[in-house]
């Protein structure tokens, strides 16, 4: 009785430091992406027009332009609404506005559900070792149980939240980010069902995998396989299951899957073929586009022996407004990798694959571990370590093809978090005096470490280099220009104007926080709209990124530089948007037409993508200019 009642301060203790740290990490992480999403007239990132575009159709239209999985766009328009009636703002400053709050919010608020699942498993280790070795477990202890659950949950936090790869989602990966909100939320709700039971539990995970249905599908794809490998793992090791309890299990696992997989067909139908294809996908040749890019003779090379644009690919046809097929250049990195219209397949390059099965075998290696030590703790605990060590297997497995090894490595942080938080928190109650000294230590290095890089990244914007070009306007646009680089360092224009220079999004030297669109270029950009018709009629081309921007401020139907000439025939007209100058941003006051992209052309086996901001767009031969402004050209295909 008397050690009961000793251990309740100390239980309420270790929950006031845990809520305290969960709180300073949640705030934290909400301020640097604030800092990173609103140090610009306009958001980093290169699909950051794609969110305020979908929410302001919902506002406009009750629908999104573009079929998606709606909810992300939901809370959007939700916000704007709410900013338009309390602040009177207009809707494309409410949707801007809204998209950048709930970026900036909702990612952080994943350390909450994975701190209330580390506070459990640490429950269940301490009630274990308490029943094994009564008090010689609180002797033997090298740190004091709340610091090392403070620890535990700065270094979990800071991998869910604030690690590089998670804050390189900022402003591109809204869905994504979000959906690893509703990951790690499952993951703590199938844990308090498989230990404690009860319909009320269960009908939390089925509401959580809903939410991360539509919300992002690959999210939801993962948070499935969490789920399923740790019911399976639980229903596998309790005390002989008899056969017909793990038919029945299994059973009602594929239909629960069944039932989640129509809520996205009914709300995104590609969405969900496209679920079902990927697991096919994902281990062949990646997801590569069909069709030849209307004004491209291949993937990424334009065409100089034509007068005209062709196409004689095979068949492509798709929705008039499902969101086209892309690859994103994804965080401000080279070869990301997210979907929009009919870009390049993504994914590592093939030199790589030493490095991440490097990577993998270490991951196995340690997921062993995690897996051994929570056998001897419980049934549920080593339920929900087997599921995160085989979804972390799966997302970073070498033998993952093309855009889909990326697009899952951004899934990685939430089950890595567990793993790391187990092994943490069951390290300091080790029996060896290192192993406990060492586990806090090594999570407080950890979490200092990825603080320390977390910090510039979110001054400078966002991490990885910039554009590697952003205007394509000059020669190389109009078929005349050197296409394999080669040519004079100063570029086909003149002295001072280089192949692959930065363009109107481009922040110059520093790291790629800056916008597709730079600052002082934005109102040339918001005084186009009227140029193109604004019924659907017209579609706007432009490189990834800037074909978002231009959906924003010219309220058109847009396609990226890989549209194909059978997915333009369903407009009247087709214009072409181009970039002309650097934002004075970028260090230059005055530059001159820029000159394309000097990059190596993708061999067709090449399964990498082309250079961050898409490809060069080539301006057909003939076409009339619309619009020609200091930053920007719009012409015209007759």
């Amino acid at each position: 009785m008397d050690h009961a009642v000793a251990a309740r301060p100390s239980q309420r203790r270790t929950a006031v430091v845990a809520t305290a740290m969960t709180i300073a990490l949640v705030a934290g992480a909400m301020a640097l992406r604030s800092v990173m999403l609103f140090s610009r007239v306009l958001p980093p990132g290169i699909d950051a027009a794609y969110y305020p575009m979908q929410a302001r159709g919902v506002l406009e239209n009750g629908k999104l332009p573009y079929v998606e999985v709606p909810f992300i766009f939901w809370l959007d328009a939700a916000l704007a609404k709410a900013l338009m009636i309390l602040r009177g703002m207009d809707v494309d400053s409410a949707t801007l506005l809204a998209s950048r709050i709930v970026d900036a919010v909702s990612q952080p608020l994943a350390a909450i559900p994975l701190a209330l699942l580390l506070l459990g498993l640490a429950g269940a280790i301490r009630a274990r070792n308490a029943g094994s070795s009564g008090e010689q477990g609180e002797s033997r202890r090298a740190v004091p149980r709340a610091l090392v659950i403070a620890i535990a949950i700065f270094a979990v936090g800071a991998i869910a939240i604030l690690s590089p790869p998670i804050l390189r989602m900022t402003g591109d990966f809204q869905k994504n980010s979000l959906g690893l909100v509703w990951m790690a939320a499952c993951a703590c709700a199938i844990y308090a069902a498989l230990r404690r039971g009860g319909v009320i539990r269960w009908l939390f995970v089925v509401l959580f995998l809903a939410l991360a249905a539509i919300t992002h599908i690959g999210a939801f794809g993962v948070t499935m396989v969490l789920v399923s490998s740790s019911i399976g793992v639980f229903v596998l090791f309790r005390a002989k299951p008899r056969p017909k309890t793990i038919v029945l299990s299994g059973l009602a696992c594929i239909a629960g899957a069944g039932i989640l997989w129509l809520l996205v067909y009914s709300v995104a139908p590609s969405k969900a073929i496209g679920l079902t294809q990927g697991v096919t996908k994902m281990f062949g040749a990646g997801d590569r586009p069909q069709g030849r890019p209307a004004l491209f003779d291949q993937p990424g090379r334009p065409d100089f022996r034509s007068d005209r644009p062709h196409f004689d690919g095979p068949d492509t046809d798709q929705p008039s407004f499902d969101r086209p097929m892309q690859d994103s250049a994804g965080p401000n990195r080279p070869m990301q990798f997210d979907r929009g219209p009919g870009g390049p397949p993504g994914g590592f390059p093939a030199g790589a694959l030493p490095m991440r099965a490097g990577a993998w075998a270490v991951l196995l290696v340690f997921g062993s571990l995690a897996i051994w030590r929570a056998r001897h703790v419980g049934v549920a605990e080593m339920a929900i370590v087997s599921g995160a060590v085989c979804t972390a297997l799966l997302v970073t497995c070498p033998l993952i093809q093309g855009q889909y090894a990326e697009r899952l490595s951004l899934m990685t942080p939430i089950p890595l978090a567990i793993i790391v938080g187990f092994l943490l928190l069951s390290g300091a109650e080790s029996i060896r005096t290192w192993v406990r000294i060492g586990a806090p230590a090594l999570g407080a290095i950890v979490g200092i470490v990825i603080l320390i890089l977390a910090f510039p990244m979110a001054l400078r914007g966002k991490g990885g280099p910039p554009p590697r070009f952003a205007n394509n306007s000059g020669n190389f646009a109009r078929g005349t220009g050197n296409f394999s680089g080669r040519g004079s360092p100063n570029g086909p224009q003149g002295p001072g104007v280089q192949n692959g220079g930065d363009g109107p999004g481009a922040p110059g030297g520093g790291g790629g926080g800056g916008s597709v669109v730079a600052d002082d270029a934005v109102p040339e950009f918001r005084s186009m709209r009227g140029l193109v018709p604004s019924d659907g009629s017209a579609v706007v081309l432009a490189r990834h990124g800037l074909q978002w921007w231009a959906g924003y401020f010219l309220k058109t139907p847009v396609r990226e530089e890989h549209a194909t000439e059978e997915q333009l025939e369903k407009y009247q007209q087709v214009f072409v948007l181009t970039e002309k100058r650097r934002g004075s941003e970028a260090g230059f006051d005055s530059v001159g037409e820029l000159s394309g992209n000097r990059d190596r052309v993708p061999a067709d086996g090449d399964q990498r993508r082309p250079p961050d901001g898409g490809t060069m767009i080539r301006v057909p031969p003939g076409a009339e200019v619309v619009y020609d402004g200091t930053f920007y050209r719009l012409s015209r295909r007759r």
